[in-house]
């Protein structure tokens, strides 16, 4: 699996909003596994399933959390069930957004129930970059991307700049 499986970000399946999983069988196994090995080529942080064009409830994340520890985890049906009213403003990346930063506000704190991949019940508390990553990933299961706060005119702009990329890439890549 490699980066050039990620859906760009004006994909119409992008869009989508993604549906729970009903079953942790051997074919969800098997898309996580994906995920993480796209995570791992794109060194990356995070990728929802939709990004890869699958409309499942399922986001995978890899980065460290506010204190420093080690978070590989995917997270089966997430939902944030609380959101801080604090929020920070800052640039954000996207692997559907190649090398296009995009300002976003995110809460500083939030709290996320989902499925293990033991099909356990799970509430993460999260902070920081950690909560901000688990923010963005699942704004996409829910049909969002940063392109939604965006005024037309940027979003057209941003547009024509992804097509002229798309374009100036290999068709081998």
């Amino acid at each position: 699996m490699a980066a050039t499986d990620v859906l760009w970000i004006d994909d119409a399946r992008m869009k989508q909003v993604s549906r729970d999983v009903d079953t942790l069988d051997e074919s969800v196994k098997a898309l996580v596994a994906r995920m993480f090995a796209v995570i791992d080529d794109m060194q990356d942080t995070g990728l929802a399933a939709i990004q890869l064009g699958v409309a499942l409830r399922i986001v995978a994340i890899d980065m460290a959390d506010e204190h420093g520890a080690r978070q590989r985890l995917a997270l089966i049906n997430p939902h944030i069930t609380w959101s801080s009213p604090q929020t920070t403003s800052h640039l954000e990346l996207c692997s559907s957004i190649p090398g296009h930063p995009m300002p976003a506000q995110r809460a500083q704190r939030i709290k996320v129930t989902f499925l293990d991949m033991a099909g356990e019940q799970r509430e993460l508390d999260a902070g920081g970059a950690f909560a901000v990553c688990l923010q963005h990933e699942i704004e996409h299961l829910d049909g969002r991307s940063l392109l939604d706060s965006l005024s037309e005119l940027k979003r057209n702009r941003l547009k024509t700049q992804l097509a002229k990329q798309r374009r100036r890439r290999s068709p081998h890549e």
